[in-house]
């Protein structure tokens, strides 16, 4: 039977979740690179939250123990691409920063100090003292990186609730310093490092039957499960579909990770669907 895409894509979200509610966001061609940062647990983290294209990007992810509700702690990655970028300096990107932040937050209620500086790449820290409207204070060390292509990246590490202490303070001020380096997305995709890339969604290969299926919308749950929908080429937005993939993976599980396929059609593809590989 033939269905309209975005009910298809609704009932299978809902029956994945059992009734709760999935953020869906659309997934377009990845950016030709992404911050990678070496954590020594980052498969202690949990992806929460993912908007990726090429152009422009944002993952968060907190610890696997702490949910999207009531996180404590948060890791968000960013990307921009943009030709304002060549030919402006990453000080006036931060200071922009700085003055939005402020007036977002004001009656002195925010501290923001750079901790070091460099003609590509900037740490700073910032803190919300007391609450203000519906955000919790909170305390954030971030660094931005600005290349001379147009790119922007930024990674920055959120306590929220509580200040951090002096120790986490100078452990993460350390690890953005010594820990971070921009790599070609290729690159990522292999390394064993936490960055813009979910290795299990993004790296998996389905064989030669599916690669020229796009990705059509993907959806991240409170577990860290991920939905990812493929569909031909020749599927078009607001036609009734006749055949899709479904990919879930969930990366709680790795390395031994739960990977489930399905098409509409099982009968026409049943020996194209095999375990699938990854890149490695």
């Amino acid at each position: 039977m033939k269905t309209k895409l975005s009910c298809l894509i609704t009932l299978l979200c809902t029956l994945f979740i059992n009734g709760a509610t999935a953020e869906v966001v659309e997934v377009k061609h990845p950016p030709s690179s992404t911050i990678v940062l070496k954590l020594p647990d980052h498969e202690n983290w949990k992806e929460i939250s993912r908007s990726v294209s090429e152009n422009s990007g944002l993952v968060e992810r907190i610890p696997n123990s702490q949910s999207i509700e009531n996180w404590s702690e948060l890791i968000c990655i960013q990307y921009q691409k943009n030709d304002v970028f060549k030919s402006i300096c990453i000080e006036n990107i931060v200071n922009q920063l700085r003055e939005t932040t402020l007036n977002s937050h004001p009656g002195n209620k925010v501290s923001w100090k750079i901790l070091e500086n460099s003609a590509n790449d900037i740490i700073y820290e910032w803190i919300l003292h007391k609450p203000c409207q519906d955000i919790p204070p909170q305390h954030e060390i971030a660094r931005i990186f600005l290349t001379k292509s147009g790119e922007m990246h930024r990674i920055g590490f959120t306590r929220r609730n509580a200040l951090m202490t002096p120790e986490e303070r100078t452990n993460w001020i350390k690890l953005l310093r010594e820990s971070t380096t921009i790599v070609p997305w290729e690159k990522a995709a292999v390394d064993n490092d936490l960055s813009m890339v979910n290795k299990l969604k993004d790296t998996v290969d389905l064989g030669a039957v599916f690669k020229t299926w796009k990705i059509y919308t993907t959806s991240v749950f409170n577990s860290g499960l991920v939905a990812s929908f493929y569909f031909p080429p020749q599927q078009k937005e607001n036609d009734e579909i006749t055949e899709f993939l479904q990919v879930v993976t969930s990366p709680l599980h790795a390395p031994s990770s739960l990977v489930t396929i399905q098409v509409l059609d099982h009968a026409a593809y049943e020996g194209a669907l095999h375990a699938p590989s990854y890149a490695a």
